[in-house]
């Protein structure tokens, strides 16, 4: 059983290859990044960067798009569950990833994480569209669960629109629900 997937672990890793091009796999992603695509943000950034690729998704982008969100805990997305209805009424697939800690009234495929899992640990908005292509990954700093106001928590995440990137992320996801869904238990972290 391998470890469970943390978004953030690997979209750094991949993000920060320094190998040419031409000398390394043809699976490698090869990006060189500039440090403003790195940050330290709190709720109201993580928002308003997630909220503007919303609305482009939704607006501009939605024919045969792609999107994946993690939001930690499915009760976590009740302030948002209105955007993600009409998400989820005009792109081509919307899955997403939380603690199942309520029910989700939501048109979307849903995936349960353990709170033991790295992706209960993180906030991230992945849209994968044929002409537009966004990932946001962050980590919680501040820890996972009622932890004080959600409004003074802080993240340490990426943002980037790396074609090859996005979409190598969403399958690694994919493959990620898909071992989720058939029940496996996450006893290590990466």
């Amino acid at each position: 059983m391998g470890a469970a997937f943390s978004l953030f672990d690997w979209v750094t890793k991949q993000a920060t290859a320094t190998e040419s091009p031409s000398s390394a796999p043809a699976n490698k992603v090869h990006l060189q990044m500039s440090t403003e695509q790195r940050f330290t943000a709190s709720v109201r950034g993580m928002l308003h960067w997630c909220r503007l690729n919303e609305r482009l998704v939704a607006q501009h982008h939605a024919n045969e798009a792609r999107v994946y969100a993690g939001f930690e805990r499915f009760s976590r997305v009740a302030r948002s569950i209105r955007r993600y209805r009409d998400i989820g009424r005009v792109v081509q697939k919307l899955t997403v990833f939380g603690c199942p800690d309520v029910p989700l009234p939501l048109g979307a495929e849903k995936i349960a994480v353990s709170e033991d899992h790295p992706l209960a640990r993180e906030w991230f908005l992945i849209i994968n569209a044929p002409e537009y292509k966004a990932l946001i990954a962050a980590r919680d700093l501040d820890g996972f669960g009622p932890t004080g106001p959600l409004a003074n928590r802080r993240f340490s995440g990426i943002a980037l629109h790396h074609e090859r990137l996005v979409q190598n992320a969403c399958e690694h996801l994919d493959s990620e629900a898909s071992q989720l869904a058939n029940g496996r238990t996450v006893s290590q972290h990466l």
